[in-house]
């Protein structure tokens, strides 16, 4: 499937591009704050909290 086939529908408060160590430490604290955090990585594929 290419990428101009791929549906989303995953809605976030904050969402992290990169997940190195900035990006972690972003969304960690976007998590602590109460926002539902959406983080994207070209080589893992992310992850919602």
């Amino acid at each position: 499937m290419s990428s101009e086939q791929m549906a989303w529908d995953i809605r976030a408060d904050f969402v992290v591009v990169g997940y190195g160590g900035a990006g972690v430490s972003a969304a960690l604290q976007a998590a602590k704050n109460g926002l539902k955090v959406l983080s994207v990585d070209a080589f893992g594929g992310g992850a919602s909290y």
